[in-house]
C-alpha cells in the first residue's frame, strides 16, 4: 500500500551511482553535471518551482561532496549496509589509540618548538594511516558487498576502521591547523 511517502535517498540514489567504497570519480562528475543541469533553477522559469529547484540543486552538490571525499562515502556506505553508525560505536583497537596519543604528543613538541621538520613528520605519518586506513576500508567493504547479507562483524570492523581512520584525519587537521 502506498501511503504517498517516498524512502529518503542517499547520495548514491541521487546521482545514480552504484553503492560502492570504490566509485569512478568521472562517473561521479558526469553524473553530478547530468542531473544538476536538469535540476538547475534556471529551469524552473518555464514553470518549475525555483525554490524545489534550489533544494534539488543543494541535495545533488552535497551527494557530489559526500561521493568526493572517501571518508564521508565509506560512512554512507557503512550505513546503507546496516553497520553501526560513528556515535554508536567509538571503539579502535587499544595499540592504535596509544600510537595516536603519542604521536599528538609529538606533534605538540614540535609544535611548541617550531620545529617544522617534526611538524611535517606528523603529516607523513597521518597521511600514511590514511592511506591505510583506505586501504584496509576498500578490502572490507568488497567483502561485505560481495554477500547479500553482510556479516554484522565484518560491519563492525569496517567502523572500527573508519573511526581509526578519522583519527589520521583529525591529526592531518591539527598540521594543517599549525601551518596555515
Amino acid at each position: 500500500m502506498d501511503s504517498g511517502r517516498t524512502e529518503p535517498r542517499d547520495a548514491f540514489d541521487l546521482l545514480g551511482i552504484p553503492a560502492a567504497f570504490d566509485v569512478d570519480a568521472g562517473a561521479v562528475r558526469r553524473a553530478w553535471l547530468e542531473r544538476s543541469a536538469a535540476a538547475h533553477p534556471d529551469r524552473a522559469a518555464g514553470g518549475g518551482d525555483p525554490a524545489d529547484a534550489e533544494r534539488r540543486s543543494a541535495e545533488l552538490n552535497e551527494a557530489k561532496r559526500t561521493l568526493d571525499d572517501a571518508e564521508r562515502r565509506a560512512s554512507l556506505l557503512l550505513r546503507r549496509l546496516g553497520g553501526p553508525g560513528e556515535k554508536d560505536d567509538r571503539s579502535l583497537p587499544p595499540e592504535l589509540l596509544v600510537e595516536y596519543m603519542e604521536r599528538r604528543e609529538a606533534l605538540d613538541e614540535a609544535k611548541s618548538r617550531g620545529d617544522g621538520a617534526g611538524v611535517e613528520d606528523a603529516r607523513a605519518w597521518a597521511k600514511g594511516m590514511r592511506a591505510e586506513h583506505e586501504r584496509a576500508c576498500s578490502r572490507m567493504f568488497a567483502e561485505a558487498l560481495a554477500d547479500a547479507n553482510p556479516n554484522p562483524e565484518t560491519l563492525r570492523a569496517i567502523r572500527v576502521e573508519l573511526n581509526a581512520w578519522r583519527y589520521a584525519e583529525r591529526m592531518l587537521e591539527q598540521v594543517d591547523d599549525v601551518t596555515t
